[in-house]
């Protein structure tokens, strides 16, 4: 449930929608009764159920934007869906990239994305590995791990960032933090094992970030 500005609750709790808001004081989506409770101008709020078309998602996960363009990870339908910041229109030539698979041009539950403006890092959950693909056309440029524990594999890669030179991979089920170079998508180092609570130790990190 969510409280509005005039204190009106809505109910939101629909787990397989996804709400953009560009102010959230200023519109809430009722769920139950499939209104938008607009309280400002020039926000935009996007409604979506769980299906396959472009305009519908089942589990989105996460979501990293360029300023320009949203990158959405439709999780449980293994693409990457790009919609325009300014009124989340879907992109005219090139609004989706995925199905499921382990080729180039497929996904299995991607989970974690973010982007440096010029491509986007897509955490490939369960093909265990990062994918670089192009901001402006979605194509495919490169891809770092396999199913493994080594200094080349991912397990069950959860979380990424980059600081536009290296990115972080929370690679949950190897209880660690990998940082790779973004340019080459080459290893570079990691920190972490498995552990209840020391310096060094990890358990199962889902998500990263950086200063």
């Amino acid at each position: 449930y969510m409280l509005t500005p005039d204190n009106i609750v809505h109910n939101i709790s629909e787990k397989m929608n996804l709400w953009i808001q560009t102010n959230i004081s200023s519109s809430v989506y009722d769920s139950v009764v499939s209104e938008v409770y607009d309280y400002g101008e020039h926000n935009h709020l996007l409604v979506c159920y769980r299906d396959t078309s472009d305009d519908q998602y089942n589990t989105p996960r996460k979501i990293a934007t360029d300023d320009t363009d949203l990158y959405i990870c439709d999780t449980n339908n293994h693409r990457i869906i790009k919609r325009a910041c300014s009124d989340l229109a879907l992109d005219g030539t090139y609004p989706t990239i995925g199905s499921p698979g382990s080729g180039n041009d497929n996904f299995a539950f991607p989970g974690g994305i973010c982007t440096d403006n010029t491509y986007i890092y897509v955490c490939d959950r369960f093909n265990c590995r990062i994918v670089k693909r192009k901001c402006s056309t979605l194509e495919y440029v490169a891809e770092f791990g396999s199913y493994g524990s080594g200094n080349a594999n991912l397990d069950n890669p959860y979380g990424i960032a980059t600081d536009g030179t290296y990115l972080y991979v929370a690679d949950t089920r190897n209880h660690r933090i990998m940082k790779l170079t973004s340019a080459t998508m080459a290893y570079d180092s990691k920190a972490g094992v498995n552990g209840d609570g020391a310096d060094e130790e990890l358990a199962y990190p889902y998500d990263v970030t950086y200063d």
